[in-house]
């Protein structure tokens, strides 16, 4: 099956999923609470950010993207860190073979 790039395994159209998910978070009642962004931060919570390669992955995300400043931006929303800032941490902190 291949789908757009509007829709998704589940058949739907993504900008319709989204508007129906800004719906139901602006109409939640008062108390507790079960949004997008708790279902976002429990997901985040529970994914495996230790896995070998993450970073990895996210540098090819941004390589093949053609908008990479909202490659940007969704790494700022996650982190609270620019990309390059990240890059730079990378290169300044990354251990090296000691020299000898």
């Amino acid at each position: 099956m291949v789908l757009t790039q509007e829709e998704n395994i589940y058949g739907k159209n993504i900008d319709e999923m989204i508007e129906q998910v800004e719906n139901l978070s602006a109409n939640t009642p008062n108390g507790t609470v079960i949004d997008a962004d708790t279902i976002l931060a429990d997901l985040v919570e529970n994914c495996d950010l230790d896995n070998t390669g993450f970073a990895q992955d996210i540098f090819m995300i941004y390589q093949r993207s053609t908008d990479k400043q909202a490659v940007k931006e969704i790494f700022f929303e996650f982190t609270g860190v620019e990309f390059e800032e990240y890059l730079q941490k990378c290169i300044d902190g990354t251990t090296r073979p000691e020299e000898g």
